[in-house]
């Protein structure tokens, strides 16, 4: 079955005050677009490390909620979303997305030239992101971010959230498996600090760590590939900050770590379809290797081996 469970499926011109701390927790105004057509439905899948995936369909409406202790990314698939913040509007159809530090804000959604409004809204602790990123924006807690996609890390964010949503949606959903899931959620999770890092160009002359550094974080991830593990993860068990750690990779390696762990993954990839027995398939194998979008993997192993792993495997 789905990943997925609906929270709340409402009709008509009332909404119900959620409690917890949910998607409309705090809930301080609702109203329907169109009370005579009014309907709301609004599911999650609880993807691990304080993190939660939800998807709103919507005939349209407007809502004023606080959300005291989470970061939100929402990312509309159809029609179009406008928010009101501290005095700032903003607002994001589909190829485009906004993020959000903990606040107060109005939303009004609507269909647009579709049926219906529908999106996708991650939702993750604050907290979490802040220890992970000392210094940074994100214990601030105080950041409005509109992502217009046009950067590789918006655009990767947020192509990552759609796959894992409609992987997620499947009646057998397979990376719904504990350990797939796990290694999803922390690729999601570097994904989110990724955006807090400042550009290399502008952040020059913060110092990296040395070579010897980067040696000890590739024989970790030799040892871990097939593990669920984030750059933040790596950078703390060296004693580094994460931003320390992708500097050091970045003037000794020329890639960035996470570029550096999927290139092991593939390294023990293709050993393993080289040697593969016949009950073994290019799917599994990936999975094994700590990979969890296998269309992503096929392109990645094309690329460095001129073959499709199918064709390695045969």
């Amino acid at each position: 079955m789905s990943a997925f469970h609906t929270v709340e499926e409402l009709r008509g011109d009332r909404i119900r005050h959620s409690s917890g701390d949910g998607m409309f927790a705090a809930t301080l105004g609702f109203a329907f677009d169109d009370p005579e057509r009014a309907w709301l439905k609004t599911e999650v899948a609880d993807l691990g490390r304080k993190m939660e995936l939800w998807r709103v369909l919507s005939s349209g409406h407007e809502i004023r909620l606080r959300e005291p202790n989470k970061i939100s990314y929402l990312i509309p698939t159809k029609g179009r979303l406008d928010v009101t913040t501290r005095g700032n509007a903003y607002s994001a159809e589909s190829g485009s997305a906004l993020m959000f530090s903990p606040n107060e804000r109005n939303t009004h959604v609507s269909p647009m030239f579709h049926r219906h409004y529908e999106a996708l809204v991650v939702l993750l602790s604050a907290e979490s992101i802040g220890q992970l990123m000392p210094g940074s924006k994100a214990l601030l807690r105080d950041f409005e971010m509109p992502l217009a996609g046009s950067s590789e890390k918006d655009a990767s964010l947020r192509a990552y959230v759609t796959f894992l949503a409609s992987e997620l949606s499947k009646p057998e959903a397979l990376m719904a498996q504990p350990r797939l899931l796990s290694g999803a959620t922390t690729l999601l999770e570097d994904l989110f600090v990724s955006l807090f890092e400042p550009d290399d160009a502008t952040d020059a002359k913060r110092q990296s760590a040395g070579a010897d550094h980067v040696r000890h974080a590739e024989e970790m991830m030799r040892g871990r590939f097939d593990e669920a593990i984030t750059m933040a993860d790596l950078a703390n068990s060296l004693n580094l900050s994460p931003r320390s750690l992708q500097l050091a990779f970045r003037q000794h390696r020329g890639v960035a770590p996470r570029e550096m762990l999927n290139r092991i993954r593939l390294e023990e990839a293709r050993k393993r379809l080289l040697k593969a027995d016949a009950g073994q398939s290019v799917s599994s194998i990936a999975f094994d290797c700590g990979f969890t979008h296998l269309g992503r993997f096929s392109i990645a192993y094309r690329k460095a081996y001129g073959e499709r792993p199918s064709e390695t495997l045969r």
